[in-house]
């Protein structure tokens, strides 16, 4: 099973998949093997043969709030939101302390647009579980979002207190600076964190995001650049350059990061629209 997963982090994906799936027809009873399974097919874009290999996991052992949970997250990646809350809220009714699963409901409520119950539902994960990483920084951008920065402060100050460097509290920071007006700092933050993270997408998108919101385009359309290069073939990182690429005029850059999203995920129908 290591061999199988190492090649395909290392990029040799078809051949990863297959020797997992030869792993998994041998001995199907090996549960780790098929979630393992699971996973590869979702990170290729197979998101159908995830789907059914995770509902298959759920059939087979319907009390396991695990397997209730893997087909939830699988349905929240297919957007089928119903059908991820009912997986999430089933683990619950089986496990009521599986904090994974209140994070995983809360994210599912947040897509599903209703922001203020997902404050409420990350709030409880919080009362569960103080301080966890992911909880802390996913309220703290539905705030910035909602613009509460006054409510999203003190959670940036914890993450940053916990991880000084922390991605995505950095990039909800920059929000912060600017709604108060402190562009000098800002403009420090934005240099921080580009040197931190000279080669991460989402830092691009994050300083692109605030730019825009400066109205300043030619620098949004210089990180938005860097962001398409840095990202690799993540078809959501580049659909969102391309989207962002859009607002500013920039219509071969929207085309050719749109274009390098369906060569690495052809099914990417986010890109279509």
């Amino acid at each position: 099973m290591a061999l199988a997963a190492s090649r395909f982090s290392a990029g040799e994906i078809a051949n990863g998949i297959s020797e997992m799936e030869t792993l998994v027809s041998k001995r199907p009873d090996f549960k780790a093997a098929s979630v393992e399974l699971v996973g590869m097919y979702s990170d290729s874009g197979q998101t159908q043969k995830a789907l059914a290999l995770a509902q298959q996991l759920v059939d087979d052992a319907p009390e396991d709030p695990e397997t209730h949970n893997l087909l939830g997250v699988v349905s929240m990646q297919a957007r089928n939101y119903p059908q991820a809350k009912r997986h999430f809220d089933r683990t619950l009714a089986l496990d009521s302390s599986n904090t994974v699963a209140h994070l995983n409901l809360a994210r599912v409520v947040q897509r599903n647009g209703h922001a203020a119950q997902a404050v409420e539902r990350y709030e409880s994960v919080l009362v569960l579980e103080p301080g966890l990483e992911p909880a802390l920084s996913e309220l703290a951008e539905l705030f910035v979002a909602q613009s509460r920065y006054k409510s999203a402060a003190p959670l940036l100050q914890l993450l940053t207190q916990q991880q000084p460097e922390h991605l995505r509290a950095s990039i909800a920071q920059l929000s912060l600076r600017l709604a108060a007006g402190d562009i000098e700092q800002l403009n420090t933050d934005i240099y921080t964190l580009s040197e931190q993270r000279p080669n991460s997408a989402i830092a691009k998108l994050g300083i692109a995001r605030v730019y825009l919101a400066m109205g300043d385009q030619d620098k949004a359309r210089l990180a938005l650049k860097r962001a398409a290069e840095n990202a690799g073939f993540d078809a959501d990182q580049l659909v969102e350059v391309s989207r962002l690429m859009l607002s500013v005029a920039d219509l071969n850059g929207a085309f050719w990061a749109t274009t390098k999203a369906l060569s690495g995920n052809p099914r990417h129908l986010r890109s279509l629209s």
